[in-house]
């Protein structure tokens, strides 16, 4: 079933039970409010009846030679329902004036239980069968008889009850059938406003399934299909942009690897022809070539294996002085080889502070930083690593005083084979991983890593990793 008739449906529901409480309620009132309005005309019949039989009482001694005529009051004041009023006000219900005659059917017992006065046939077990509503009729504190009120058929009641209650009755369902009439055409403008939004959602989706991921969706508003399409909207930019670096990378791939497949292919040509000869020369090319192909298939089933969370880190306490350290064995030479000075500084609290983190996929994130900063830096100049305390974790700073990093290049440098300098190769730029891989390898420990730069000037790589508040077992230090 579609949406829209469901909408409909559930509307059209909930506007007939809706009115049909109304009228139950209506038509429950009315009867209990007329019941009511009975009772009280009873009750002053009764009375002004008992007034009319004690009077014969007190003139004769007895009930004999009473009628109906004689006990049957000719008015009774009565106040009137409110709702059976055409133009209610605000005020109490009015006293009506009711005719006493044409309502009731009167029958008097005696002391005796003998019955003086009724209709015609009257059986004292009949009125006693027949008749709910009975009053007691007494002279001085002495019982005299008993009264008891029959209401006649057809009579004046039955006709008000009629008159009355029927036309409110009827007034009330064609007053429901217009209200559902209208609240119907209502509920079918909502629907439609309701489903056209999700209708334009759906078209998107639609699109998107068909491959046009650059559709978005246009609906605004504070509720909560604005918020579905901002988030449609958000999830159709991601797989966009997925799909532009896959493409990306498909490419990537194809042109980091076309040149030393080609390098490789063109040696072997060479030798085949005669041109080359089989020498060390030609095999530490081929061993460069493989090699860097190695390194970077390695690299990126290493940064693969970190973006779909697959890898596995052996964690364990490391002081920061002891990772300051194994940067400083490992990457010194390859400084002091290049003529770049190389310092690392950390302050004493600093070096003391403990680490739990995977030392050897630590280590690779500041050397993949370092080596970075190491391309980049010209022989005669510095790369510095420090430290500074930050609440909950540490901060390690690489710098260096290389070219520096243009503002427009910042956002995209930890991406995949993101290249600043376009004619820079892969002999002598890396395989484009290295950042990314850091990256990666920073988030997963719970860390973030940054970078700052001022061209000409040189550049700051900041990796923060958190410290654990639970110190270490002694024995473990």
């Amino acid at each position: 079933m579609r949406l829209r008739k469901r909408f409909f449906l559930y509307f059209l529901a909930l506007i007939l039970l809706t009115a049909g409480l109304n009228l139950a309620i209506t038509a429950s009132g009315s009867k209990l409010s007329f019941d009511r309005f009975t009772a009280q005309f009873r009750d002053a019949f009764a009375e002004a009846a008992g007034v009319a039989i004690t009077a014969h009482y007190r003139a004769h001694g007895d009930l004999e030679g009473l009628t109906e005529e004689a006990v049957t009051p000719r008015e009774l004041v009565v106040r009137f329902p409110r709702q059976f009023e055409r133009d209610p006000d605000h005020g109490p219900p009015p006293f009506v004036n009711v005719p006493g005659g044409g309502t009731w059917t009167v029958i008097v017992e005696d002391s005796a239980g003998q019955i003086v006065l009724g209709p015609e046939g009257t059986t004292l077990a009949g009125a006693h069968a027949g008749y709910a509503t009975a009053y007691p009729l007494e002279v001085d504190g002495r019982r005299i008889g008993l009264l008891r009120l029959l209401p006649k058929e057809n009579s004046l009641l039955e006709t008000a009850r009629n008159f009355l209650i029927v036309p409110l009755v009827i007034r009330q369902v064609g007053t429901v059938i217009i209200a559902s009439i209208i609240a119907l055409i209502i509920a079918f403008f909502i629907s439609n406003r309701l489903i056209q939004p999700i209708g334009v959602l759906a078209e998107a989706a639609r699109s998107i399934a068909r491959g046009n991921l650059g559709h978005r969706v246009t609906l605004t508003g504070g509720d909560e299909l604005g918020e579905l399409a901002a988030d449609f909207n958000t999830m159709a930019a991601r797989l966009e942009e997925d799909q532009r670096l896959r493409r990306q990378l498909q490419a990537d791939v194809v042109h980091e690897l076309r040149t030393p497949l080609a390098v490789c292919q063109s040696l072997f040509d060479a030798l085949e022809s005669g041109v080359a000869t089989w020498d060390k020369e030609a095999l530490t090319t081929l061993q460069e070539e493989t090699g860097r192909m190695n390194r970077l298939v390695h690299d990126l089933h290493a940064l693969s294996k970190a973006e779909t969370r697959q890898l596995s880190f052996c964690k364990e306490w490391l002081y920061v002085g002891d990772l300051l350290e194994r940067l400083e064995e490992s990457f010194s030479a390859a400084a002091r080889q290049k003529g770049v000075s190389f310092t690392v500084t950390a302050e004493r609290e600093t070096a003391g502070t403990l680490l739990y983190v995977d030392p050897d996929r630590t280590v690779q994130i500041f050397l993949n930083l370092l080596h970075n900063a190491l391309r980049h830096t010209c022989p005669g100049g510095f790369i510095s690593v420090d430290t500074q305390v930050r609440p909950g974790g540490i901060a390690i700073a690489v710098r260096d005083s290389g070219c520096g990093i243009a503002p427009e290049h910042l956002p995209h440098i930890f991406d995949r084979f993101y290249r600043i300098d376009e004619s820079r190769t892969r002999r002598t730029g890396g395989s484009g991983l290295g950042l990314a891989i850091a990256r990666e390898y920073a988030l997963l420990q719970g860390g973030s890593i940054s970078a700052d730069s001022v061209p000409g000037q040189g550049s700051v790589f900041t990796v923060y990793l958190p410290t654990e508040e639970e110190p270490l077992p002694p024995q473990d230090r």
